[in-house]
Parts: C-alpha cells; sequence; structure tokens
C-alpha cells in the first residue's frame, strides 16, 4: 500500500519574498577592505547559511521549541 501526499506548491511571489527574506538575514556589513559597488548593502559569501534557513523556512514543522 502507497501512502500519498500532496505536495504544496509555493507561488512565485511566495518563492521571491521568502528569498530576500534569506538573503536579508544571511547578508552580513561589508567589511572595510572588501571591494564592491557602491550601492552594495551587504555581503553573502557563502550559500550554506542561506541554504540552513531555507530549510527552516520551509519545513515550519520540523522545529521543536
Amino acid at each position: 500500500m502507497v501512502a500519498s501526499f500532496t505536495v504544496r506548491r509555493a507561488s512565485r511571489w511566495q518563492d521571491s519574498v521568502r528569498l530576500l527574506l534569506l538573503i536579508d538575514a544571511a547578508a552580513k556589513p561589508l567589511a572595510e577592505d572588501e571591494t564592491a559597488p557602491p550601492s552594495t548593502v551587504g555581503v553573502v559569501h557563502t550559500q550554506v547559511r542561506l541554504q540552513k534557513l531555507d530549510f527552516w523556512v520551509r519545513y515550519r514543522c520540523c522545529w521543536n521549541w
């Protein structure tokens, strides 16, 4: 017997908001010795933090707080 699960798909708007939230949470201020365009407000050096935060946001049911 195979259980059927309904996979909830997010809309493009929901994906966009989630990504902006993740980038805002993972970005750090630009260091003095780093070069970047003048309009830069933050820097994300690695995707690992973004991936961890993305998992937490997508799978809220796994939170055991």
